[in-house]
């Protein structure tokens, strides 16, 4: 009998986490899912060992063995106002957790990034881009990537790294545009928000989720990668309020209502063409059928 490939997601009761839990076949794969907080029962799924720790504790790390194959690393949180929750939270558990596994057997390490890293332009990022955060969670996102890539320059660190801009799909939680205007406008409320003319890049959760299953399988070399990860067809935020309201036909939105926050970029988006030739793959799900299955889960 085949033996099972172990794998480590933090972050596993988060919405990526999840999502890639539920995606991956157990039949194939021995699956461990770390967070913070004890996971709630209705996130938890059949044949998956849930451990409660704090990855920014050192301390707490004695609770995950040293023995996985691959690690998905979806440390972090969502409120990103605090400058030292967000540092501890995104960079120090990282770095906590490279150095758990630095001397070890794993075989593939993916830090998941973000489009905040890379500095404020009007055009789409390529991976090759200067990097200038300017708000708190680009900062700790760019500090952790460096330090995977040190690592792999140090020792050959098996680090692979994936800059993600907006993720989206059927039950996420209410902390996110496309969930809150959503919920709002199936209410017959109004939805209050910015003047929209920001652009914005936005994946379905199927196609990241199917990225994730071809590089647990892509035998070629992948380590010391850095990867952008989105949909590569940006759209006004105005634009993508306005599918999602014709096709509730309910409630009203009001632009202009709030201010952009100061480290908000008026444009975030990637060029994918690295992750589509390396992987063979492309988005499956448009805009329009994503935010209809996203409207149909509420």
């Amino acid at each position: 009998m085949k033996k099972k490939t172990k794998i480590l997601i933090i972050g596993g009761s988060g919405y990526l986490g999840f999502n890639l839990i539920r995606k991956l076949n157990k039949k194939k794969f021995l699956i461990t899912s770390v967070s913070r907080k004890k996971s709630q029962e209705r996130k938890k799924i059949k044949n998956i060992k849930y451990i409660k720790c704090d990855i920014s504790k050192k301390k707490e790390l004695k609770k995950i063995k040293k023995d996985f194959e691959i690690v998905f690393n979806f440390c972090g949180n969502v409120d990103h106002k605090n400058k030292m929750n967000t540092i501890r939270n995104h960079f120090i558990s990282s770095k906590n957790l490279v150095n758990h596994f630095e001397k070890s057997d794993l075989k593939k390490f993916f830090q998941i990034g973000s489009g905040l890293e890379y500095k404020r332009t009007n055009k789409s990022h390529n991976e090759g881009d200067k990097l200038e955060p300017k708000g708190y969670y680009g900062l700790a996102k760019k500090k952790a990537s460096l330090y995977c890539l040190k690592k792999f320059y140090a020792n050959g660190f098996p680090a692979t790294i994936l800059r993600l801009y907006q993720i989206y799909g059927p039950s996420q939680d209410l902390n996110r545009l496309m969930p809150q205007a959503i919920f709002s406008l199936k209410r017959n409320r109004i939805f209050r928000c910015s003047h929209g003319e920001q652009y914005r890049d936005f994946l379905f959760i199927d196609d990241l989720t199917n990225i994730f299953k071809k590089l647990i399988k892509k035998k070629k070399k992948i380590k010391g990668e850095v990867f952008n990860i989105g949909s590569g067809q940006p759209m006004k935020v105005k634009k993508i309020l306005k599918l999602i309201k014709n096709k509730i036909k309910k409630g009203k939105i009001l632009y202009g209502v709030i201010k952009l926050r100061k480290d908000e970029p008026m444009y975030l988006s990637p060029h994918i063409n690295k992750i589509s030739k390396f992987l063979n793959w492309k988005p499956k799900v448009n805009l329009t059928k994503g935010i209809a299955k996203t409207i149909k889960s509420f």
